[in-house]
């Protein structure tokens, strides 16, 4: 079964550039422009991985992690964050280090897939309380 990966960005071109890479490596991808059915469609198909703009008009992306990390469907799926920025924000070290990455774009097909690839085999953390050792 092919992983899910949930792209959400405002700039349409983006967008569909992501989709063309993923889909292309095998990835089964849900993509939108709105942050906030895009915390819709994570909560429907819990995707193993989100890639997320970090400036989008209503919501931007650090709101949509924090949606994510507390949603019980969703709390601790990486994140691969995109920005035109070329520092890294602070917030991003201070609360989402451990749990995603960062890539400015604009970016090549092999940085977005490498980053993919690399937060993926990750995989998610055990939940609180529970170890997944045999």
């Amino acid at each position: 079964m092919a992983q899910k990966v949930l792209v959400v960005d405002d700039e349409e071109r983006i967008l569909e550039i992501c989709e063309y890479f993923l889909r292309g490596e095998g990835y089964q991808v849900y993509a939108t422009r709105d942050s906030t059915q895009a915390l819709e469609i994570a909560r429907r198909e819990c995707p193993d991985l989100v890639v997320c703009d970090i400036v989008m008009p209503t919501m931007g992306g650090y709101q949509v992690a924090k949606a994510l990390q507390l949603s019980t469907e969703s709390s601790g799926t990486p994140i691969l964050f995109l920005s035109a920025k070329v520092e890294i924000p602070d917030l991003f070290f201070e609360h989402f280090k451990g749990q995603g990455d960062f890539l400015t774009k604009p970016f090549k097909k092999q940085d977005l897939l490498a980053k993919v690839r690399e937060l993926l085999s990750r995989g998610r953390p055990a939940p609180e309380g529970r170890a997944d050792t045999p």
